[in-house]
């Protein structure tokens, strides 16, 4: 439901199921799209935070990277731009 928020600009309903999900058990797509929806809040440090607990709760960090750069679509309704997005990738690489 959290992504479903977050896809339609509701981020404190997001940001609730999200934290909700992750409490019952979804720390890898869970802490991933709490990290977007830090990201569309533009609370960087908070994102990488989550980017970091799921793409170390994920047995392939391919797989993540593919999510995050698939998920993008979404971000941008948030002003997030290719090169930010990039950037962020970066520094979740070098978890």
């Amino acid at each position: 439901m959290g992504f479903l928020y977050l896809q339609n600009r509701d981020l404190e309903l997001a940001e609730k199921n999200l934290l909700k999900s992750i409490e019952l058990g979804s720390k890898d797509l869970g802490n991933m799209n709490l990290g977007h929806v830090y990201l569309a809040k533009k609370e960087t440090k908070k994102a990488l935070e989550c980017y970091k607990k799921s793409i170390n709760n994920f047995s392939n960090k391919e797989e993540f990277l593919k999510g995050f750069d698939d998920d993008y679509q979404y971000l941008e309704q948030y002003g997030l731009n290719k090169k930010t997005h990039e950037k962020i990738r970066k520094k979740i690489m070098a978890f």
